[in-house]
């Protein structure tokens, strides 16, 4: 995980501005609770290491880039939906992806929505007064 410095001390020279807006990978050692995590930070670190999930970002290590038609575009498979919403008169949907975390959360519109009806059908059943597209 990725640690916002943005409430911690750090020695930045004289142009904070030009510094890292985050700090180093760190391994979560313990989920203390839904909300915290404990990290594994080094020896002699001068801040606590259990940081609130609002402060982390998950750490990608950067891969190659993958060969890709122009025509041809990436489909995600979704997990499940858990909310919806609208926005400027448009229904959007927040979208769990499987393998990703509730961090990656994304809202989508319905539109983009073409693989996976199943999992609509199945959101409008469990709440079936929440927004719809329709």
């Amino acid at each position: 995980m990725l640690v916002d410095r943005r409430n911690l001390q750090v020695k930045a020279g004289k142009n904070k501005s030009l510094t890292r807006k985050w700090l180093e990978p760190y391994r979560v050692e313990k989920v203390i609770g839904s909300h915290t995590y404990k990290l594994e930070v080094p020896e002699g670190t001068r801040w606590c290491n259990v940081v609130h999930t609002t402060l982390l970002k998950p750490f990608r290590r950067r891969g190659e880039p993958q060969d890709m038609d122009e025509n041809e575009s990436e489909v995600w498979e979704v997990e499940e939906i858990n909310n919806s919403r609208t926005v400027k008169r448009v229904v959007q949907y927040r979208i769990r992806w499987v393998g990703l975390t509730e961090f990656e959360d994304t809202w989508e519109p319905f539109d983009h929505l073409d693989n996976c009806p199943e999992k609509l059908a199945e959101y409008r059943r469990k709440f079936p007064r929440d927004v719809r597209d329709v």
